[in-house]
């Protein structure tokens, strides 16, 4: 049986999704490790917990009209 692709979803305005436990090493030799079925990826790099999103995106939308 065929192992299936780890799926990643870019939310807009959002985080990076990405399915499965994960190990994420920054450009400073830094790992951070999750283990949730889904993890969050920060892409505004506002994050308390860099690289890992806190939903700091959140606080800085524009409201639409």
């Amino acid at each position: 049986m065929a192992e299936r692709p780890t799926r990643v979803r870019i939310i807009p305005r959002g985080p990076i999704l990405v399915d499965g436990p994960v190990e994420v090493t920054g450009a400073d030799g830094q790992t951070a490790r999750s283990s949730r079925v889904v993890t969050a990826l920060c892409a505004c790099r506002r994050s308390a917990l860099y690289p890992l999103c806190d939903t700091s995106h959140r606080r800085c939308r524009k409201v639409e009209s």
